[in-house]
């Protein structure tokens, strides 16, 4: 995925009201009618889902991050718990991860799957597509999305070697130290 940098992202959300409007208009996508104004309402409803989280302000829009794709290909694929318990960093960033099933790109049930969750989720993984983030700021959910990625990637490395993960005793210590949502 490379570095983020969240303070040129920030810049470029403030001088656009509509981050998904601005991300995609600075992207060169169109905005009008056809396919891409679908996948634009989708992208700004997917968003304002995310965003109905208590406190969180900014989102990451969907990105198409090889590893966390990957792990949401695999037929054992945890629905509720995406990420495997293996370092810390994924727990205090991101929380527990809510793998969604596919959609079809531009589908108003996505962002309605999100709305689902009620604001209990920080971080979803969308199946096939990729993940999705919200942050207190710009910087938290660049971090949190890098955080996903790379979690994701250890999961797929470690894949099939029966690796150590955190046991419950030492997820529950981070869920309390560092007052991460955690229970459904």
């Amino acid at each position: 995925m490379g570095p983020t940098d969240p303070e040129r992202l920030a810049s470029f959300l403030q001088a656009h009201p509509d981050p998904f409007c601005g991300l995609l208009r600075h992207s060169g996508i169109a905005i009008g009618d056809g396919e891409h104004a679908r996948a634009r309402v989708n992208l700004v409803s997917v968003g304002k889902a995310v965003r109905q989280r208590g406190g969180q302000k900014a989102v990451m829009p969907p990105l198409h991050s090889c590893h966390a794709v990957a792990l949401s290909l695999m037929p054992d694929a945890d629905k509720d718990s995406f990420l495997p318990p293996l370092t810390p960093y994924g727990i205090m960033k991101l929380g527990r991860v809510k793998l969604l099933p596919f959609f079809l790109p531009g589908d108003p049930a996505m962002g309605q799957a999100i709305r689902g969750l009620a604001g209990k989720r920080s971080a979803v993984m969308l199946a096939d597509h990729g993940p999705v983030v919200a942050g207190k700021d710009v910087e938290a959910a660049c971090n949190a999305i890098e955080e996903l990625e790379d979690s994701a990637r250890l999961a797929m490395l470690t894949r099939g070697l029966h690796p150590r993960a955190l046991s419950p005793d030492q997820v529950q210590a981070l869920v309390t130290k560092f007052d991460v949502d955690w229970d459904d």
